[in-house]
């Protein structure tokens, strides 16, 4: 019940973002766009981080951000730039969330999927 309702607000809250946050005034390619990919990734990994806040507070988390910008070696700046470029994208940003809900989904499906018996 708690992931039907956390996906149901994720989809949500990312279409209004999307909508909201899409400036049409400047469609410049920043010279240091992150890869799609990795922008995809980086999206879903700062989604699970929102899940893991609910879940557990803010406080848990909030240093994680960090981590996540220094394990792809990707300063906060770049991201933001990319991501304001791949914002303008309207129809190809939709597929980008989705793709984004979909990992989500097969992430939080590894983490409540119980553990193998090791010993058999």
């Amino acid at each position: 019940m708690l992931l039907h309702k956390f996906m149901i607000g994720l989809s949500c809250g990312l279409v209004v973002l999307i909508t909201y946050s899409c400036d049409t005034t400047s469609s410049n390619k920043p010279a240091d766009l992150i890869e799609e990919d990795v922008y995809i990734n980086l999206l879903t990994e700062f989604q699970l981080l929102k899940s893991l806040s609910v879940i557990q507070g803010p406080a848990h988390v909030d240093s994680l951000e960090q981590v996540i910008f220094d394990r792809y070696d990707i300063a906060e700046e770049r991201f933001l730039r990319s991501h304001h470029y791949y914002q303008e994208q309207m129809e190809e940003q939709i597929k980008r969330i989705e793709q984004v809900i979909e990992n989500v989904k097969e992430e939080q499906g590894k983490s409540n999927k119980p553990k193998e018996d090791e010993d058999g």
